[in-house]
């Protein structure tokens, strides 16, 4: 082989140089679309040494991800920004504002931007390094609505990472992991299905679920307390036994409630975590202190202060006024114990009623009425009864308070900046006056007082809660885009309730202050405020129906004269009618109990009141639901009521229990109607009817979700048969034959 020449060298020479120099470089790879790849190594080197500010440095972050996990990043995936962007604008709170022509959206400050979303899957808040990322996620809560509620949200700090499961209806899921672990398998796979399969992440628990579960539990205690401590309250013969009893079963109730809020509180940051877990926990070793450490615990959450080496808050709200412990038996405290290990912080308020029906005997459940209400169910009668015409009024200024910009817009001189640079920079195109309508719009709908005169478990109070809080949501969200300050005042003082059960009683007063707690934490805003809790003084223990008291049995003066000697007396049980608390709106569920049922469940002298004091109103042959129906009639009339709304028997809609809807008839109007509708009554398949009346204030009439000119007695909108008369010719034809009405059974010796 003969000597290489020097330009033979020199092409070898060059080679060598860059084979070194690329062998210093990272390798490039790209995927099949030919896209850079990272590495996880890459990634994390590169992201380790990064100080850079949020604002800087969150989208190269975010653009690196999508290169680890083999994702086309936004820019490239959606260059029109449609469906994956960053900077996703919204209305924190709110719809997007319709902007004046020409208009911009302002700084990111001003209006409200999500770092990053993708539809369907998820939306994305940053945070510097080492911030605190409980902000960012309140920030997500308020802006999911505008974002179409995504079933992921995340928040990051360059090196944390946080995804939460934003599912409707089931129990939330958490996912925390750092760049150090950013090569796991199954952190990238989690990644990749929160962009691509979402429904990957799905929990696989409903709160529903985690509610029966704890519902259980709970239950067998009240129970086996109900069956050691209650004294029945059929058996008090005199004023003071019955108020004996009464209070018994009331503390028991209490006690149980106060210790289903602990559990709620401590899973929600209310009480320190696991505090009352650990009472309970060594409860099981030792009764004595775990009665004692109740106690204090209690004795303290009414007033706020130290209990051991944590400061408790102030709650206060009646529940913790008085601090009883029943002495427990060792299952009653292991059955808490094992409950306090369950994520509280889940449950369902507008179902916790299935807590109330367990905790009954089958026999006070059928008196009761009590049964499964669904939210979904709930709401087809309240949204059209309580809510619809705030919502007319809402989108009538909420357009005249648009109207308002849009000329002050206009107005804007040469030069003149036309968007804030504060909440308040709005004020110098608008008048005092329109920036007053909004909180005036929202100081009134705190004040609507709302009534269920049969409110079991609370579901409906609950849920009339949920819809108030999120239509002042949208009023003071809306008030911030244009920058009005709006005060938040809906409450649950709005709320009141007439229940004659103490454990319903006490539990619907603990489910409505922890739906409302919880709306708030789930809305992103803090429960940092003292009390805790606030009084509901509107609920009462009482019969809705009749007002009960005792009176002395008349005597001659022989037998007085000689009873007062002894100091003895006999004293007899006197019904009046109840009056119910005055309201803007009654909305309910009135137990189902028909007349022929009525004096076995509820008794002969209870009965015969009923009857007596009701005869003008009410039939004898009536369903027991139609004397609600009669009371909230009577109180739209006497103008201490303008709408009602109520679940009845299907049957309302004929025979005895129609004669109730003829004199709504008569003194207003049924606007709205559910004539047939399925529902599920402890496990079974029943149909109800739905109907919300008024004085014949309302316009629009909606019978079975459809506009109709009029709804008639019975829930039809054709042709009223009502009217029908007998025909003559039919006189006589034939008879109605004997009917079986109670048992015939007879014994085996007698046949």
């Amino acid at each position: 082989m003969g000597t290489p020449s020097l330009r033979e060298n020199a092409c070898k020479s060059s080679a060598i140089a860059a084979i070194v120099a690329a062998a210093r470089l990272p390798a490039v790879r790209a995927d099949c679309y030919g896209r850079a790849h990272m590495t996880p190594a890459e990634f994390k080197k590169k992201w380790a040494k990064v100080t850079a500010k949020e604002t800087s440095a969150y989208q190269s972050h975010f653009d690196d991800l999508c290169r680890l996990l083999g994702i086309a990043p936004p820019l490239e995936a959606d260059p029109e920004g449609e469906t994956f962007c960053y900077q996703k604008r919204v209305m924190k709170d709110a719809e997007l504002f319709d902007l004046a022509p020409g208009g911009d959206a302002g700084e990111p400050s001003e209006r409200g931007f999500a770092d990053v979303w993708k539809k369907g899957c998820f939306a994305w808040e940053y945070k510097g390094k080492k911030k605190n990322l409980d902000e960012a996620y309140k920030q997500l809560l308020r802006y999911r609505e505008s974002l179409l509620n995504p079933p992921l949200l995340v928040v990051c700090d360059f090196d944390r990472y946080i995804v939460r499961t934003n599912f409707n209806g089931t129990v939330q899921e958490v996912y925390e992991f750092t760049n150090a672990q950013i090569d796991d398998p199954q952190i990238l796979k989690l990644l990749r299905d929160a962009f691509t399969e979402p429904d990957y992440l799905r929990p696989t628990r409903t709160t529903a679920e985690v509610t029966e579960k704890l519902a259980g539990k709970i239950a067998a205690v009240a129970r086996s307390l109900q069956g050691r401590e209650s004294v029945e309250l059929e058996d008090a013969v005199s004023r003071r036994e019955l108020r004996v009893a009464q209070k018994k079963n009331l503390r028991i109730a209490r006690f149980l409630n106060r210790v289903m809020f602990c559990f709620f509180a401590e899973d929600t940051g209310l009480l320190p975590k696991n505090l009352f877990s650990e009472i309970a926990r060594i409860g099981l070793d030792d009764r004595e202190h775990f009665v004692t450490s109740l106690e204090e615990l209690f004795r303290v959450m009414s007033k706020g202060g130290p209990f051991g080496h944590h400061k408790i808050r102030h709650f206060n709200g009646h529940l913790f006024e008085e601090a009883t412990v029943f002495e427990l038996t060792d299952e009653e405290i292991g059955l808490l114990s094992e409950a306090a290990e369950a994520d509280w912080q889940f449950i369902q308020p507008s179902i916790m009623g299935t807590l109330f029906e367990r905790a009954l005997e089958p026999e006070q459940r059928s008196q009761l009425g009590a049964h499964y209400t669904g939210e979904e169910d709930i709401k087809t009668l309240v949204e059209p009864v309580l809510m619809a015409p705030w919502r007319r009024e809402w989108e009538a200024l909420r357009e005249e308070v648009r109207q308002i910009h849009r000329s002050a817009i206009r107005n804007v001189k040469p030069g003149q900046k036309k968007y804030w640079t504060s909440p308040g920079g709005l004020k110098r195109h608008c008048t005092t006056l329109q920036c007053n309508m909004l909180n005036k719009f929202v100081e009134r709908l705190a004040a609507v007082r709302v009534l269920d005169p049969a409110c079991g478990s609370g579901n409906f109070l609950y849920v009339s809660l949920q819809l108030l809080l999120g239509l002042e949501k949208e009023v003071t969200a809306f008030g911030t885009e244009i920058g009005v300050a709006v005060e938040r005042r809906v409450s649950v003082q709005q709320l009141n309730a007439l229940e004659i059960n103490p454990y319903a009683f006490e539990l619907a007063q603990v489910s409505v202050q922890i739906g409302f707690l919880q709306w708030r934490r789930d809305n992103g805003f803090d429960n940092d405020r003292s009390p805790v809790l606030q009084n509901l003084d509107g609920f009462q223990n009482k019969d809705a129906l009749l007002r009960d008291m005792f009176r002395a049995v008349p005597k001659n003066l022989k037998e007085a004269q000689a009873e007062e000697h002894a100091a003895t007396g006999q004293q007899t049980l006197v019904y009046f009618e109840r009056a119910w608390p005055d309201a803007d709106v009654i909305v309910g569920n009135p137990p189902f109990l028909g007349s022929s049922r009525q004096w076995d469940e509820l008794g002969r002298e209870y009965c015969e009141a009923l009857q007596r004091i009701y005869k003008d109103r009410v039939s004898g042959a009536a369903d027991l639901c139609c004397y609600w129906f009669e009371k909230a009639r009577q109180q739209i009339e006497e103008g201490k009521c303008q709408r009602a709304g109520l679940l009845g028997t299907q049957a309302i809609r004929g025979g005895a229990n129609r004669e109730v809807l003829k004199r709504i008839k008569q003194t207003g109007d049924i606007f709205f109607a559910e004539s047939d509708r399925d529902w599920i009554l402890a496990g079974a398949n029943v149909h109800v009817s739905m109907v919300g009346f008024d004085a014949g204030m309302e316009a629009a009439r909606i019978l079975d979700g459809k506009p109709v000119a009029a709804i008639h007695t019975n829930l039809t909108a054709h042709a009223d048969v009502t009217a029908a008369k007998p025909l003559r010719a039919n006189y006589e034809i034939s008879f109605r034959g004997t009917q079986k009405s109670g048992d015939f059974d007879v014994p085996q010796a007698s046949a």
